[in-house]
This record gives structure tokens, sequence and C-alpha cells, in this order.
């Protein structure tokens, strides 16, 4: 069984689009339960956001 390229780029691009934001919600539930906030935590939730804010971008965008 073939699949077709434009298939899979979809499921990427869909892939994509859930792990920045489970990964900040992840983050964010360290912080409330007492972690520190490191800078690598820190960068990893701005990262997080401008990645969901960019795929959002791209999958909402018109034709």
């Amino acid at each position: 069984m073939t699949k077709n390229k434009k298939e899979e780029i979809n499921v990427i691009a869909t892939l994509l689009s859930v792990f920045p934001p489970f990964a900040l919600l992840v983050i964010l539930a360290g912080w409330f339960k007492g972690n520190k906030i490191s800078s690598l935590s820190l960068v990893g939730a701005v990262a997080a956001i401008v990645f969901s804010v960019l795929f959002a971008v791209l999958l909402y965008k018109p034709l």
C-alpha cells in the first residue's frame, strides 16, 4: 500500500500543530506544581507559543 505525498504532509502538519500546545501545557503544569522556572523551560514556553501561532496562521490561511 502506498501513501499519497500530500496525505503524508497533511499528517505531519497536523501532528506538528498538536505538539507545541501540548508542550506548553506540560511546562505550565510543571510551573504550577512548584517546579522552578529555569531559562530552558522559559525558552521552551516561548518557542511553544511562537510555533502554535505560526501553525495556526499556516493552517487557517485562506487560499
